[in-house]
Formats: structure tokens, C-alpha cells, sequence
């Protein structure tokens, strides 16, 4: 579990911890232009594909995906990814995380941005 600290708007003397689930799969970059991913949450299979608009290393690992509730991952949302030499993140605008490190490392570092859509079967 993740956990965020967010204040209280009003009185600002009241702080919330938010523990965000944070479940183990899967980061599949094919060709550098499209990838796939997919996590098991409890019991379902949640499997996330896109594009991207420009072109990053192709590469494939293991992946961490950190969600608030699982309607954030279902649907299609806007995203930007990092590629490091030897991580990757990708964020959603909604704060999904879909992060990992690189099972061999890559040349340069590359940025892109997209659309993930999420199928739950």
C-alpha cells in the first residue's frame, strides 16, 4: 500500500491519510509505439493498452500500478510516460501510477504522452 497525506481545506489542522493500492503485473513495449499492461485485482484481470505520440524504447517488465479506486482504471485516460535508462513511469491524469524498472537498461531517456484504455475481464 501507498500513502498519501492530504490536509484538510478547511481548517487545516486536520490531516487524512489515504492508503493506495498498489498491486504487482505487467509492462509490455512492443515496437516503441504501442504497449499493453494487465494487473490482477482482486479476483479480475485488468488490462490496459495505448499508444503513444512519439516513440520510446521497446521494452518489457515487471510493473507496480498504484490506483485510488478501481473506476480509475477503467476506461480510457489521458497519460504521460517517462522512460529512463533503467525505469519507466507512466501517470495518468486521474494520479494512476504504472511504474517499474527496466530488466535491461535503455540507451537514452524519452518522454511521451497518450491515451491507455483499461478493459476489465
Amino acid at each position: 500500500m501507498s500513502q498519501i497525506l492530504i490536509a484538510n481545506t478547511r481548517t487545516w489542522k486536520e490531516h487524512h491519510i489515504i492508503t493506495m493500492p498498489v498491486v504487482q503485473g505487467r509492462f509490455d513495449c512492443y515496437n516503441g509505439m504501442t504497449f499493453t499492461c494487465s494487473f490482477k485485482i482482486d479476483g479480475g484481470y485488468y488490462s490496459g493498452s495505448g499508444k503513444y505520440n512519439a516513440s520510446v524504447a521497446p521494452f518489457n517488465t515487471g510493473a507496480t500500478l498504484t490506483y485510488c479506486i478501481p473506476s480509475d482504471i477503467m476506461g480510457s485516460h489521458p497519460f504521460s510516460i517517462v522512460v529512463g535508462k533503467e525505469y519507466f513511469t507512466l501517470r495518468q491524469n486521474n494520479g494512476v501510477v504504472v511504474e517499474g524498472a527496466l530488466k535491461k537498461p535503455v540507451s537514452s531517456r524519452s518522454e511521451a504522452e497518450g491515451k491507455i484504455t483499461w478493459v476489465v475481464g
